[in-house]
């Protein structure tokens, strides 16, 4: 798949976050919640943001923390140009595995929006040694998975298997979970928790756009207050989401 031709003319990431579908609109607050909390934690004086896309989290850090530069880039010009003027704001078209910008070194965090389920796995190298050159304190990744049919062994109260593996193989936006984790243990010296999207379905919910907008409300609190990170190395497949997870990684002391 191209990637700047599906974003350019097919895909619109604003709309999908945004409009009717309650299920996309918990990726939104799960990741905002996030965010704040280590936001919150380490008041990091600078962010680099990857692949920002159309920027709808780049404007929402931009008006909640004023007092912190932000670093917006994406590969797509389109992305760049509809961001908004901040005065806390860089922008700027760039490929996360060319050479690094010298104003994004020692930032304090990573955001990595959505690149990661884009890149092979080489690129994926490119990325993560980019990162180490930032040297932040903390890298969140935006990770999708190979956990879409979890969901409905869920349904089904069927048990995930230990040998899981990726169904879909050969389809670019799915990697193998376990494959992805130990890459980042084994070659990368990190430590790394996974924070589920959504769709946890001890909450007894199975279709998110039958609830009302109070309940919707209701059950994100609930999420933020009961669902928290996960020790990676313990928990390969996690079997609480629809869409994906998040990795938080920081280096190992």
């Amino acid at each position: 798949m191209d990637v700047s031709e599906f974003y350019n003319d097919k895909f619109n990431e604003n709309d999908r976050l945004t409009q009717n579908d309650n299920r996309h609109k918990v990726e939104l607050y799960r990741k905002r919640f996030l965010y704040k909390k280590y936001i919150d934690y380490c008041e990091p004086k600078s962010i680099v943001q990857i692949a920002c896309g159309t920027g709808i989290h780049t404007n929402w850090l931009c008006e909640n923390y004023p007092n912190i530069k932000i670093y917006a880039s994406d590969i797509i010009p389109k992305h760049v140009e509809q961001l908004k003027d901040y005065p806390n704001l860089d922008k700027r078209v760039w490929n996360c595995i060319d050479e690094v910008p010298q104003e994004y070194y020692n930032a304090d965090f990573v955001f990595v929006e959505g690149a990661w389920y884009h890149l092979n796995k080489e690129d994926r190298e490119k990325l993560l040694a980019n990162i180490e050159k930032i040297n932040p304190s903390i890298v969140i990744i935006d990770w999708l998975s190979a956990w879409h049919d979890t969901t409905q062994r869920l349904l089904q109260n069927k048990a995930v298997p230990d040998d899981y593996k990726n169904p879909r193989p050969n389809e670019p936006f799915v990697f193998d979970t376990e494959a992805d984790l130990k890459y980042l243990y084994i070659k990368k010296s990190y430590d790394v928790r996974i924070f589920p999207v959504d769709m946890d379905l001890r909450f007894g919910y199975k279709d998110l756009n039958d609830v009302s907008n109070e309940e919707f409300i209701k059950y994100i609190d609930l999420m933020n207050k009961t669902i928290g990170t996960y020790d990676a190395k313990q928990s390969y497949i996690m079997n609480t989401t629809e869409h994906g997870c998040y990795i938080i990684v920081w280096p190992k002391n």
